[in-house]
């Protein structure tokens, strides 16, 4: 992410998503997992970093691409680039309502602008080896 090509999508498109954000975004909170690595309802729940994003219901189009055996998104999450949300183990808050990832963040097109996240209905954990599956 450091080429030239890069560098100059970078400085073309970061202004205009940051007035995208700021005129209708959401202002979310980045929570990690803390020092507990198991998803529950006990966990530390971690340093919070506000940041401002758009939080959209997930198109038809991504809902019906998801592949099989992997939890259907039910929200997405644009926001601004920030190279250690590429790492799991995180969750978004909007008004008090947690919501989780379905998947890995997706750094589109592999420029360090935006983050797309797909997300679960507002509390719903997907089942797997480090998620029970508990509803906050």
């Amino acid at each position: 992410m450091t080429g030239a090509l890069t560098l100059e999508i970078q400085q073309l498109l970061k202004p205009e998503l940051d007035e995208l954000f700021e005129d209708l975004g959401h202002d979310l909170i980045v929570v990690r997992g803390g020092s507990n690595t198991a998803w529950n309802q006990s966990s530390d729940p971690g340093a919070g970093i506000n940041v401002r994003g758009l939080l959209m219901p997930a198109s038809q189009r991504r809902r019906a691409s998801t592949p099989a055996g992997l939890p259907v998104p039910d929200w997405v999450a644009y926001l601004p680039y920030m190279p250690d949300l590429g790492t799991p183990g995180w969750h978004l808050t909007y008004e008090g309502r947690a919501y989780y990832p379905t998947a890995d963040a997706e750094n589109a097109g592999g420029q360090g602008v935006v983050w797309i996240v797909p997300l679960a209905s507002p509390g719903e954990v997907t089942d797997g080896p480090s998620e029970p599956g508990w509803t906050g």
